[in-house]
């Protein structure tokens, strides 16, 4: 109970509450990895307020580090983790070692590893190789996520549109065509979804 009380605090926006109860929910159940998982990402969006001091971001980023450990030992095979420890690297450079970009990559690599369906990881992949010039690598890791299975969703659509933005600059007009042809599908069929629910 603890552990959903934290996600709808956290859906609210109430971080800091979340994050409280997402302690309670490690230390009553300490094997369950999706505590300390969920923990660590709301550390990592803790640390983007602008509120928070300096010296407490930085215990927080060794925290988030820590419990990414315990659920990366606790279950090896949750993509989200990995995805999560890229975030936090990518997005605290200064509290990283020098090699932020490099443990980045090597996360999100590792949770395309672990199910080649984690779209998430595959978009912030793409955008670090290109970031570093990698565009062929980043056009390439995009289009090998292609060919799997996705439902439909909004969380979804980052990623098609920047592999329909390389489709685009490669020539492959039919392609991004059929990629933005899906775009709107989802748009379409979110916006039918909440004007039931509100009707």
């Amino acid at each position: 109970m603890t552990y959903r009380e934290g996600l709808n605090l956290a859906a609210t926006g109430k971080l800091v509450d979340s994050y409280g109860m997402f302690s309670r929910s490690a230390s009553w159940y300490p094997g369950a990895d999706n505590a300390w998982m969920s923990k660590a990402d709301l550390a990592r969006q803790i640390l983007a307020k602008p509120e928070v001091e300096e010296s407490t971001k930085m215990d927080l980023y060794k925290d988030a580090l820590d419990y990414l450990g315990r659920a990366e030992k606790l279950n090896p095979y949750r993509w989200q983790t990995y995805v999560t420890r890229g975030k936090l690297v990518e997005e605290n450079p200064s509290y990283a070692r020098n090699d932020w970009y490099k443990q980045a990559i090597a996360d999100f690599r590792q949770a395309l590893r672990v199910d080649p369906r984690a779209y998430e990881a595959r978009y912030r992949l793409a955008l670090l190789l290109s970031q570093r010039g990698n565009e062929g690598a980043a056009g390439a890791i995009l289009e090998e996520g292609i060919i799997h299975f996705y439902a439909d969703h909004p969380s979804l659509i980052p990623y098609l549109k920047l592999t329909s933005e390389y489709r685009k600059r490669s020539g492959d007009l039919a392609g991004q065509g059929e990629l933005e042809e899906r775009i709107q599908h989802i748009l379409d069929s979110y916006r039918s979804r909440i004007h039931v629910s509100d009707s």
